[in-house]
């Protein structure tokens, strides 16, 4: 049985549907980010909702990407929104973001780690994409030769310096590092 979101400590609001006698689905509003544990099939972590703006406005975050920062730990994960926005959450330090930044002006599509485990490589919806220092967001180095539609996807290969990335309606690009 699940807990209620003022058991777990979780903001928003939970809504459950039947849905055709096959079971409910519960859709949660205001939350931003969950942590499930898959062997367990249970949420473990959940990063709290942006606070209200000046206006006393709360606009809910639109995630599009994420990726951890090492396979051995997972506590510390990169995330990017439809906002543009690039958020680093350290789960056993609190429920917001400990780093957060913005990469120019369209949606964060991509977000990939480098073996280091804090460099990042980010690629948008205009087909930037470029590496940040996710401990101080900041910018490393632009990647030349941009893409002519959004990067949908980034790799690093885990032993040579080179990143793949692809997307929609674009050329293929392999990068140097």
């Amino acid at each position: 049985m699940s807990k209620s979101p003022e058991d777990s400590g979780v903001e928003g609001t939970e809504t459950a549907w039947n849905v055709s006698g096959s079971g409910s689905i519960l859709c949660s509003k205001g939350v931003e980010v969950n942590v499930w544990d898959l062997n367990q099939c249970a949420k473990i972590w959940t990063a709290k909702s942006p606070a209200k703006n000046s206006l006393g406005i709360f606009t809910p975050t639109w995630f599009t990407s994420a990726t951890f920062l090492c396979k051995d730990d997972h506590r510390k994960f990169v995330a990017g929104t439809n906002s543009h926005q690039v958020r680093l959450y350290d789960i056993s330090a609190q429920r917001r973001p400990v780093v957060s930044f913005d990469f120019h002006e369209t949606p964060i599509k991509a977000v990939a780690v480098d073996v280091d485990g804090h460099t990042i490589y980010i690629g948008n919806g205009s087909g930037d994409l470029a590496s940040f220092d996710i401990r101080t967001g900041k910018l490393l180095g632009s990647f030349l030769g941009k893409c002519s539609g959004s990067i949908k996807s980034i790799v690093r290969h885990p032993e040579l310096p080179v990143i793949a990335s692809c997307g929609d309606y674009m050329k293929s690009l392999l990068a140097c590092l």
